[in-house]
């Protein structure tokens, strides 16, 4: 079992300076797992844990050199990150682990992870229409630990 917190202070600017987009968030969470014993020393892990996401200050400049009121790369991509990057998320995750000795202190493992960021905030959605719907994400693996 744990606790998770931090806070950040992010810039994003490109290499041009058309885009500085700042950044102050906290992220605070929490988290634990436990092992299950099998036989022949053979376990399973199950993990969970809940990050909550909150955007303290952001601010986003933006320099239009197009000079044109409809510019594409805004609307298509600076205004999606500066909104995903300040609302707030709920990032929920479930772990699970088959762990299997091998020799010398080896342990090979087979894992999986479910994800799911939630939305929290709507009210920093009117500049765009912005899809909030819950991403959900699923990642499998094996490793050697030795």
């Amino acid at each position: 079992f744990g606790l998770y917190a931090a806070y950040n202070q992010n810039r994003y600017m490109d290499q041009l300076g058309y885009v500085d987009q700042k950044i102050n968030s906290v992220t605070v969470g929490v988290y634990g797992n436990r092992d299950f014993q099998s036989k022949n020393n053979r376990k399973f892990n199950l993990g969970l844990g809940f990050n909550y996401y909150t955007a303290l200050k952001h601010q986003l400049d933006f320099l239009n050199i197009a000079g044109s009121q409809e510019n594409v790369f805004y609307n298509e991509v600076i205004a999606h990150d500066y909104i995903y990057n300040s609302m707030d998320k709920l990032d929920a995750k479930a772990d699970i682990r088959y762990i299997l000795p091998v020799k010398n202190n080896k342990n090979f493992i087979v894992y999986t992870q479910l994800r799911s960021i939630f939305a929290l905030d709507n009210n920093r959605m009117n500049l765009i229409d912005f899809n909030t719907e819950t991403t959900y994400q699923v990642n499998v693996g094996i490793q050697l630990n030795y």
